[in-house]
């Protein structure tokens, strides 16, 4: 039950953080700046894994709540299922970066495009600025949906674990 209710609750602070960032018109700032779409992606894929870690909460909240029935198999299976979600966290996170080199680059080359005039270079390296800074909304989309996710697959592994008997002494020892 506990996995359950820290899903509703991630999902619900997830709901109203999107509602803030909608109101003060950051996912329009972040299309305009976001040359690479890196961020959408990478929110994208969250939100495709995020809803299937619900989906395997459920699942799994309902086989306990039914006396869980063939548990183990079911406990492993779901243990294995959640190794792609593993990879997924790590692959925002790098998408994540990668978004904001190929930003740094874009930035980089349109600056030095326009720097033929001595006197430009103030507005030159300002817009530079502006633009790194944009840059790095990728990093910010991956850190923040790689930790989400990494938090609630953690939750999840250990519970499904403990729930399989496949668990290490210390972890069985930290259970009980």
């Amino acid at each position: 039950m506990q996995i359950l209710i820290r899903w509703y609750v991630t999902a619900l602070a997830l709901l109203a953080v999107h509602l803030v960032l909608v109101v003060f018109g950051v996912p329009a700032k972040v299309w305009e700046a976001d040359v690479t779409r890196l961020t959408f992606i990478i929110w994208g894929v969250f939100l495709f894994f995020f809803f299937r870690l619900g989906y395997h909460s459920l699942l799994i909240y309902k086989l306990v709540k039914e006396r869980w029935t063939g548990g183990r198999a079911a406990a492993r299976f779901y243990l294995d299922q959640q190794a792609s979600a593993w990879f997924v966290s790590d692959i925002v996170l790098s998408l994540g970066l990668l978004g904001t080199i190929l930003g740094i680059v874009f930035v980089m080359e349109r600056a030095f495009s326009q720097l033929t005039d001595p006197s430009a270079a103030g507005v030159v390296l300002k817009n530079m600025g502006i633009g790194i800074g944009m840059a790095l909304y990728t990093t910010l989309a991956g850190l923040v949906a790689s930790i989400i996710l990494k938090v609630l697959l953690f939750g999840l592994t250990r519970h499904l674990e403990h729930l399989s008997g496949s668990t290490s002494n210390e972890t069985k020892r930290e259970v009980d």
